[in-house]
């Protein structure tokens, strides 16, 4: 009797050609997702001059940088480190007073070790909400940038949300 080795189904090649996809598939969808992850925070508006520090510049180092290349690049352009955003890896950098924030910002966007640099803008929320219970809430919605969020808009009537929620407390006072 006579045993076949051949897999009944699909040929070889395209059980292989179907692999690759696959694999060309996942690797398209984690460069997307890097993409997303990495992108620096979206501003639905447009900053103006007036809104950025002058004084100062925000840049974050690639991960890995060694300090002695931080240091480095700090000392060639006259660069002081006041302050910083830790959870984020981000350092607050003095402008020379013979730069301006823009031209910072070009010179440490060229380094390779740097993943962003940009200017700091100063934001703050003029819609204050008339919640009674905003005094509680206000570090969550501090936190969501919520105030940020109402002075693009406040809301419509032409939008309809539902929140879908099962731990909803209808007896709450709020």
């Amino acid at each position: 009797m006579e045993t076949s080795t051949t897999h009944p189904g699909l040929p070889g090649y395209a059980r292989f050609l179907i692999i690759v996809f696959v694999l060309a598939a996942l690797v398209i969808a984690g460069i997307i997702l890097y993409q997303q992850v990495t992108k620096p925070p979206f501003l639905p508006y447009t900053p103006t001059a007036e809104q950025r520090a002058p004084d100062h510049f925000l840049a974050k180092f690639a991960p890995g940088t060694p300090a002695d290349d931080v240091r480095s690049l700090n000392a060639r352009n006259n660069v002081q480190q006041v302050g910083g955003i830790p959870a984020i890896g981000v350092k607050i950098l003095t402008v020379p007073p013979s730069k301006t924030v823009e031209d910072m910002v070009a010179i440490y966007s060229r380094n390779p070790n740097i993943e962003f640099a940009e200017p700091d803008f100063v934001v703050t929320a003029t819609v204050t909400p008339n919640d009674t219970y905003w005094a509680n809430q206000s570090t969550a919605m501090t936190r969501i940038s919520a105030p940020a969020g109402w002075d693009i808009s406040t809301g419509s009537d032409t939008v309809t949300l539902a929140v879908i929620d099962t731990g909803v407390d209808f007896t709450h006072p709020d």
